[in-house]
């Protein structure tokens, strides 16, 4: 559930409602009986710790003498687009 709250109200509450952000909660910020931002804690990413890794990374099999030639292949086959123009 939303509390709704004024940009107002927000600045005059800031470290409350950033307690409260960080206990679950949620805030939707109005402007003219409008929602224009919802702050929320950030969804927990999952990490991989860098030992994990490289635990991974020492199940592969080794590089053989054509990975470079394969990669060559690879990349020839693909279709090369231009890149989008930039907005002047």
């Amino acid at each position: 559930m939303e509390t709704k709250t004024s940009p107002a109200d927000l600045i005059d509450r800031l470290r409350d409602v950033l307690d409260r952000i960080q206990a679950g909660a949620r805030f939707a910020t109005e402007r003219d009986r409008r929602v224009v931002a919802v702050l929320a804690a950030p969804a927990a990413k999952p990490s991989v710790a860098l030992g994990e890794v490289v635990e991974a990374m020492a199940t592969l099999p080794p590089v053989d003498e054509d990975f470079a030639a394969d990669l060559a292949a690879i990349r020839a086959e693909q279709s090369r687009s231009e890149p989008p123009a930039w907005d002047e």
